[in-house]
């Protein structure tokens, strides 16, 4: 007899939500999106076995993978904002005579070269997690074993919570 075979109910009486004690909070948890994803994102970071527990006990699959988008725009809008925002003071702050109009141009353009590339690797990061779900996948199945894809996607998925901290300014990709 193992834990995969079990089921666990609550006594009578008793309220069910609190009979299990791990879960993952983006996906069943109580209140809006922002609370949810704040305590799931503080779960990940702070007790992140707890999260694994919960992968055990449910397939999130998509969830997870929206869980993984919503952290990579998290991390992502913040410093995009940023760089447009020193890129648009640097250009409002320089005079309007030719030198300095070239100069404002070219900082603008290279500030949307920043700002694209940071969007880029936020997108870019959430493929990579799901290519390395894939490879994960298919090695574990070459191991022999037999693992639900929703899951493996899922822990991927969460896996990227601590990227949230990108939206620090200066603790971001690059």
């Amino acid at each position: 007899c193992n834990l995969e075979t079990m089921i666990l109910r609550a006594a009578p009486g008793t309220n069910a939500e609190l009979a299990e004690q791990e879960f993952i909070p983006w996906a069943r948890g109580h209140g809006g999106h922002i609370k949810r994803f704040a305590r799931t994102v503080s779960a990940v970071l702070g007790s992140p076995g707890r999260i694994g527990e919960g992968l055990r006990r449910s397939a999130p699959g998509n969830e997870a993978l929206w869980f993984g988008f919503l952290s990579m725009v998290v991390a992502a809008v913040p410093q995009v904002c940023v760089i447009l925002l020193i890129i648009l003071m640097e250009s409002f702050s320089t005079s309007t005579n030719s030198r300095s109009a070239n100069f404002a141009s070219s900082s603008l353009s290279q500030g949307l070269k920043a700002a694209g590339w940071s969007a880029g690797i936020a997108f870019g990061t959430l493929l990579a997690a799901i290519a390395m779900a894939f490879l994960a996948f298919g090695i574990l199945r070459l191991l022999g074993e037999r693992p639900d894809w929703r899951r493996v996607l899922g822990s991927y998925g969460y896996g990227l919570a601590p990227l949230v901290l990108g939206c620090i300014p200066l603790c971001g990709f690059y």
